[in-house]
């Protein structure tokens, strides 16, 4: 390693505002194409590795029963948690069968982990309510039987609930290393299981050092193609 030389706009590998990372300085025939193949597998390596982390820590958070404080947080219904930037989903969801969540974020320029983030916290706070809801309504079987207007509402509210799972997960395949939601944060706070808790834990820093070494063997790649630019 070496001491950062480069400016930030000559650098832009968005580690520009790191300047106290030293930055790798590399020989005037850069890398070489026999270690550059090697670098590149290690980069390749290492954003699996980062994924296996996140795998884990996801398994285990989803393990995770929702903590009581969390499901008192929820309202009573489930408009109320889409309102603002999302408040047309549920009509979406009930009355578009051509319904996708990267079309949905797309069409209002939120196909990015912020607003993946966003919506799936949100659509997982509907998902409780609805499972809550639906409770209630099988419960009371007596009133189900001749209430045709309750079960025409229990059939909508299982099919939202069932696209915003799909979602959810298509969310997740689309951003794996998403900051946690809400109910995320909830799980870990109020966690009471010891194991689960060292299990995740360990999964997130585990997440968090191959992260950084992702960035560094990145960083090296771009100073590479920038000694090889410059020799073209």
């Amino acid at each position: 390693r070496g001491t950062n030389t480069s400016s930030p706009t000559e650098d832009g590998g968005g580690d520009e505002q790191r300047w106290w990372v030293d930055t790798p300085e590399l020989g005037q025939g850069g890398l070489g194409v026999q270690l550059r193949e090697t670098v590149e597998a290690w980069n390749a390596h290492s954003v699996r590795l980062q994924r296996e982390c996140r795998d884990i820590s996801r398994e285990v958070l989803d393990d995770m029963s929702v903590p009581e404080q969390f499901m008192r947080t929820l309202p009573e219904h489930a408009r109320d948690v889409f309102r603002g930037e999302f408040d047309d989903i549920i009509r979406e969801l009930s009355g578009n069968p051509q319904f996708t969540v990267q079309r949905y974020l797309s069409k209002k320029g939120m196909w990015d982990e912020t607003g993946a983030q966003r919506l799936t916290s949100a659509l997982e706070k509907a998902q409780l309510v609805w499972k809550t809801r639906l409770l209630e309504e099988n419960g009371d079987k007596r009133r189900r039987v001749w209430n045709f207007s309750k079960v025409d509402r229990a059939k909508t509210m299982h099919l939202m609930r069932t696209k915003a799972d799909a979602a959810v997960r298509a969310l997740r395949r689309a951003f794996p290393f998403m900051v946690h939601t809400e109910l995320d944060e909830a799980r870990i706070r109020f966690n009471t299981d010891i194991g689960k808790a060292g299990l995740e834990s360990f999964g997130r820093a585990l997440e968090s050092r191959s992260a950084r070494i992702k960035q560094r063997v990145e960083q090296l790649l771009r100073e590479d193609e920038r000694v090889r630019r410059r020799l073209s």
